[in-house]
């Protein structure tokens, strides 16, 4: 026996080698070791990394309506950038369950996507979809880090009438007429980095010139608060109230969608501001596309998406 075991008992040179190993096997057993500055930022923002849509969350007191569903990618460990979702419907229907599929392929491309229900007519007058929409905003600058979300780059995106309510948001949200006639917050738009406008109505007036769309338009205006007709357009419609601080936009819309004489006056506001922007057109030859093409499965929708993310990400600080 040597000088080393001579001098320490048996016993205890056992329960020394139990003690290390027990050690070593639990700091095998963690992906970490606390105080490291990745566990820190966890601490910070107590971020949960969901990997499934987390849903039905109130993020407004104004109607029981107000609520939204949060989806994220297959697989992700970082902050995204986070887009939030506003379905179509002619400001009468449309649910955001009826979107989840979409949302979740926008998803899939490395954002977190916020899919927003708001009030609709006639249940509501204007402006309470656009009150809607800015309170949605408000609740993920304030919260969506908490869902591993970069609040620092924030999109607000949409289809038809979605479409309508995301750049009528961002109007709002700047532009002090807004605040005065409909109650709306004035914000910086600082964190908005941009904008997903699908087969949109930014100009009211123009609306009349489709067949079908004259009560659609006359609901809008006709059961609001404010009583001058001419007034409502003004405040409805999108363009002329543009500025020089409007986010960059991606716009999208197909020669069979009878909403695409909307895009060419719009994107005219966009010029004079020299705003950036990314215009997919599809022409006469797509004739299985019409108005939303993006939200069924093909491949002009899955590049609808890509390019609509793409230009996102460029726009991301």
């Amino acid at each position: 026996m040597n000088k080393f075991s001579k001098n320490i008992p048996y016993p205890f040179f056992c329960f020394i080698l139990l003690f290390l190993s027990a050690l070593l096997y639990v700091f095998s057993a963690v992906d970490f070791i606390p105080g490291t500055p990745a566990l820190e930022k966890e601490r910070e923002y107590h971020i949960d990394y969901i990997k499934n849509p987390v849903s039905d969350i109130s993020y407004s007191l104004s109607s029981e309506t107000c609520r939204l569903d949060i989806i994220a990618p297959q697989k992700h460990d970082k902050l995204l950038p986070v887009i939030i979702y506003y379905h179509g419907g002619g400001w009468i229907g449309g649910e955001r369950q009826s979107y989840t599929d979409f949302c979740q392929r926008v998803a899939d491309k490395g954002f977190l996507v916020v899919n927003v229900d708001y009030r609709l007519l006639p249940e509501a007058d204007f402006p309470a979809f656009l009150q809607d929409a800015q309170d949605a905003y408000f609740w993920v600058n304030q919260h969506i880090a908490s869902y591993g979300g970069d609040s620092a780059n924030i999109f607000l995106c949409g289809d038809s009438a979605g479409a309508h309510i995301s750049a009528l948001c961002a109007n709002s949200l700047t532009n002090p007429y807004f605040t005065d006639k409909c109650g709306t917050r004035n914000a910086s738009l600082d964190n908005i980095r941009g904008l997903g406008l699908l087969c949109g109505v930014y100009d009211i007036e123009l609306m009349g010139e489709i067949p079908g769309a004259r009560s659609m338009t006359e609901s809008l205006i006709g059961k609001s608060k404010i009583e001058n007709v001419e007034e409502n357009l003004e405040i409805l419609t999108v363009t002329g109230h543009i500025g020089k601080d409007y986010p960059p936009c991606f716009i999208t819309t197909c020669y069979y969608d009878p909403l695409n004489n909307q895009v060419e006056p719009f994107i005219k506001d966009l010029v004079k501001f020299d705003i950036g922007f990314d215009l997919l057109f599809y022409d006469a030859s797509h004739t299985k596309l019409g108005h939303c093409y993006q939200v069924a499965e093909s491949e002009e929708s899955e590049e609808c998406i890509t390019r609509m993310t793409d230009f996102f990400l460029s726009c991301c600080v």
